[in-house]
């Protein structure tokens, strides 16, 4: 059986290199696990052939995938001689001596297997239990995982049907039903089932050649031939050799082939992915996340064999067959980029969200994607907000005359909302059955109102308010006798429009008195006081006192009229034993008795425990407390505690006159069980952990693009810097972009970093030779030979291309030599009479931004780089009906001259001025 370059890496880097993704490890463990090979065995097998995996590079790991073949082949011909009871050929290392595995290997082995990496190990093991290829299980780890990252909820219509796991990614080895325009391929497996007259059932893969060769029917080829085309084929053919109607003839795509798709640009996950072919292009970037937030939706590429072509989510989401006009080839490549034309809408519509629009789309498509307006929408105006240079303006629209207004990326629509008109109706609130509105024209007057609303058991009837604000705004109160309005027709309260009437409650106008109780009683909490209540009655109300009550309380009793406060000490046991009793007081209203606990007069001591242990925290102290209670109760030691520096402080109060502070260190073992850990520990101990000097977890960085061998890398020196990880990664790849280089630090929010990797690569002493921190992201991106222009400030509309009228930015080709000036003039028609080539500013790729220098006469506009960008800013805010800028006089170039050779010469005197006192 032939093994996958995939897998002869995986098992190579599985032993050699520390920064294979988890999930390739466990596969490779997983495939040696299925053909009954350990780890020792393949070692032993690969050292017999000369192949030291310590020693082995990436660079020459394809030149070994036959001899690893070749060796996988040989130990299983060994096992199945042993099976047999043949002797087993001895395994040498080519010096005669037999090879045995080291005991260090397995250790490395078992360090190396992180939690996660064991975690997503079961996961793939499942997988392949279930029935996937390791290839596939695999590839379904790292997109759980990739789902398992915290997604934002995406705010552009179409991403969410990625982002929601509407679209899954079929598995090669499920009841595949594929479409019947799937496409099939080189192997794809079919199975047929006849019965009837002729009964039978066959499976064929279709071979390299594209056919399958069915006996007693001939080769019949099927490659690139519609699955639907090919049952109608393969039937007919059948007819010719058995006898069946054609209700008595199935067949069905057992497995589907295996492909490797490539996702990359604005995706979620991107990378190469493992699929079934009966995935169409929409399940393939289901699998890679769906797109970013700048992700396009509308115009990703399906690129194969040098052709290209468009998918179109919303025309996805409009009609779901369009997929299956985007079935997969092997090496299909699905690139998604950034969305050129992102309008958001919001109000009176359906759906407020962000939409992509193609170049031919404009409003009234928006709206229809928006699913058209809600009921009370204001259809005749609708606003723009849209950001002209730097500035905000507000376009206002009346879609009936302009249904096509056009849009630029970055508008925002906002459709505005019919204003309510007054309706005619009054409130009621308070305490009554039914709150609410209720309409003029069927409760006009008070009495009618009331009796709808349905006064409740506890309000009073004979007062209420309406609350009824005037034309001046100021709200004037009335009050109203609602009961009186219900018995006598004469004394109706007619009622206005949006009055407010308030009911209140009996209870709002009576003074209600209650006596509380706290302490050792079951239910503490106040209760109500009625006059000639004791205190017994109040004890039983509270639940009778608890267990640890003591023989005495207090009752704080305040005086109303001297606001004086009296304490009357009690003994509730005995009011509760004799009823009859002195000591069974008479209660006032408002009385706080407060029962005291036993609890409340013992000194509890504690123990603390601070440290590198999990779960630090104060104790309550027991009498057989030890050091290895409270630690089992901490949780345990961390990972970095220092197990032979564990201190504790106690307070001796043995002498009365002072207190002396002792201090003891102590020695643990992992398990507890040493004589250190049985120490007696006292009330107020504190237990300190110390940590291992210098400990410290692997600090991870990320470099992302054009380098030999992307992705995390741990800093192996507090002081690592850029250019050691890059060496580390393999050094810059042949199209990397150096000018174009990031960092992007989330430590204390710091954000981009501006360097120049050119530089650092040339000169490692550098200034730009940063010293990276954990979490750090360096992208190298890949060589860039387009400029970008804002169209902003400039004549762009002078042109005669329509379509660069519209648009926010153009990109142009490149011109080595060429400064920032030039391509203004030449692609923007320069200036417009708001700007100047002063205003000219380049942005770039490392994010570094440059100006126009202004010498008097002469503007030098800045040089321009591969991925530059250029802006103009405005020299004034330009005003609405400023008058045109009358045409400038020509040019007095001999004046202008000798005012150049003026400044040339002052500026000459200068330097040779400075030169001489510098020589003083």
């Amino acid at each position: 059986m032939r093994l996958h370059l995939v897998f002869t890496f995986s098992l190579l880097t599985f032993f050699s290199f520390a920064q294979v993704n988890p999930t390739v490890q466990v596969a490779a463990r997983a495939q040696l696990a299925q053909k009954g090979i350990s780890e020792e065995e393949m070692r032993a097998k690969l050292l017999q052939k000369g192949i030291n995996i310590d020693q082995v590079t990436p660079e020459q790991l394809p030149a070994l995938q036959a001899s690893i073949e070749q060796a996988v082949k040989e130990i299983e011909a060994e096992k199945a001689l042993k099976m047999r009871g043949q002797p087993m050929p001895v395994i040498t290392t080519g010096r005669g001596a037999p090879s045995t595995a080291k005991e260090e290997v397995k250790q490395a082995a078992k360090e190396e297997v992180s939690k996660v990496a064991a975690k997503s190990g079961m996961e793939v093991q499942q997988r392949v239990k279930e029935g996937a290829t390791v290839e596939e299980a695999v590839a379904e780890t790292l997109n759980k995982q990739a789902k398992s990252d915290t997604m934002p909820k995406s705010g552009i219509w179409g991403q969410q049907i990625f982002r929601n796991k509407s679209l899954e990614v079929y598995r090669t080895t499920k009841d595949a039903k594929p479409s019947e325009s799937y496409l099939l391929g080189v192997g794809d497996e079919l199975t047929v089932t006849i019965f009837g007259p002729s009964q039978g059932d066959f499976r064929y893969t279709i071979d390299e050649e594209g056919s399958i060769s069915p006996q007693g029917v001939g080769k019949i080829f099927l490659k690139g031939v519609p699955y639907g085309k090919a049952k109608s084929l393969i039937r007919s053919r059948f007819s010719r050799s058995f006898l069946f109607r054609e209700d008595q003839f199935i067949m069905s795509l057992a497995t589907a082939r295996t492909i490797s798709v490539s996702v990359f640009g604005e995706a979620q996950n991107y990378g190469s992915f493992t699929l079934s072919a009966v995935n169409t292009a929409f399940n393939a970037i289901a699998a890679a996340g769906g797109p970013s937030d700048i992700g396009s939706v509308r115009n990703i590429k399906l690129m194969r064999n040098g052709k290209t072509r468009t998918l179109d989510v919303y025309a996805f989401m409009t009609n779901p067959s369009i997929q299956y006009d985007f079935f997969l080839e092997n090496n299909d490549l699905i690139s998604i980029p950034v969305a050129d034309r992102l309008i958001s809408i919001s109000g009176a519509i359906n759906r407020p969200m962000t939409y992509e629009l193609l170049p031919s789309e404009n409003l009234q498509k928006l709206i229809e994607f928006a699913a058209g307006y809600r009921s009370n929408a204001y259809k005749n105006l609708l606003q723009v907000r849209r950001t002209i240079g730097d500035k905000p303006t507000l376009i206002d629209v009346d879609i009936s005359k302009t249904p096509n207004f056009s849009l630029i990326n970055g508008d925002q629509v906002f459709i505005k909302t019919l204003p309510e008109e007054a309706e005619n109706y009054a409130t009621i609130s308070g305490d009554v059955e039914f709150v609410g509105k209720y309409s003029l024209k069927e409760t006009p007057e008070l009495g009618l109102l009331v009796q709808k609303a349905n006064f409740k058991r506890t309000a009073r009837t004979d007062l209420a308010f309406i609350l009824r604000r005037m034309e001046n705004g100021n709200v004037k109160v009335i009050s109203v006798n609602p009961e009186e309005a219900i018995k006598d027709p004469t004394k109706k309260v007619p009622l206005q429009a949006l009055d407010q009437v308030l009911i209140y409650t009996q209870e709002r106008y009576n003074d209600v008195m209650t006596v509380g109780v706290e302490g050792a009683v079951r239910d503490a909490k106040p209760q109500p006081f009625n006059a000639g209540m004791k205190l017994s009655d109040l004890l039983l109300l509270s639940g009778g006192l608890k267990d640890d009550a003591t023989e005495f309380g207090y009752v704080l009793r305040q005086d109303t009229a001297d606001k004086t406060k009296e304490y009357v000490r009690i003994d509730p046991k005995a009011a509760l034993k004799n009823l009859a009793s002195l000591d069974n007081i008479l209660l006032r209203g408002n009385d706080r008795v407060h029962i005291y606990s036993k609890k409340e007069f013992l000194t509890e001591g504690v123990v603390r425990v601070s440290g590198a242990v999990r779960k630090g925290g104060t104790f309550p102290f027991g009498k057989t407390f030890t050091l290895k209670d409270v630690l089992l109760m901490s949780g345990g030691l961390n990972l970095e505690a220092a197990r032979g520096r564990i201190e504790i402080f106690r307070l001796d109060f043995s002498d009365n006159t002072t207190i002396r502070r002792l201090a003891q260190t102590l020695t643990v073992q992992d398990d507890l069980g040493t004589t250190g850990a049985d120490v007696a520990l006292q009330p107020y101990d504190e237990i300190v952990v110390r940590t291992v000097p210098e400990f410290s977890m692997q600090r991870m960085v990320r470099l992302e693009g054009e380098v030999k061998y992307p992705g995390n890398y741990a800093l192996l020196t507090p002081d690592e810097r850029i250019g050691d990880v890059i060496k580390r990664a393999g050094g810059l790849g042949r199209e990397a972009f150096t000018e174009g280089t990031t960092i992007f630090r989330t430590d204390a929010n710091v954000g981009y970093i501006v360097t120049k990797v050119e530089e650092v690569m040339r000169d490692p002493s550098s200034r730009y030779n940063i010293i990276l921190r954990e979490g750090d992201v360096v992208t190298i991106p890949k060589s860039k030979d387009l400029v970008s222009i804002y169209t902003a400030n400039t004549n762009v509309q002078e042109s005669l291309n329509e379509l660069l009228n519209t648009q926010e930015k153009v990109n142009v080709a490149f011109e080595p030599g060429k400064s920032a000036g030039w391509y203004v003039k030449e692609f923007m028609a320069g200036p417009d009479r708001y700007s100047s080539y002063r205003k000219i500013k380049v942005q770039y790729p490392n994010g570094h931004v440059k100006r126009s220098l202004n010498l008097g006469l002469f503007v030098i506009t800045p040089k321009v780089m591969k991925g530059s960008t250029i802006l103009l800013t405005p020299n004034k805010v330009p005003k609405k009906d400023e008058a045109p800028k009358p045409p400038s006089k020509p040019v007095d170039w001999d004046k202008a001259f000798t005012q150049v050779l003026t400044f040339v010469s002052a500026l000459a005197t200068i330097l040779i001025a400075a030169s001489a006192i510098k020589k003083l």
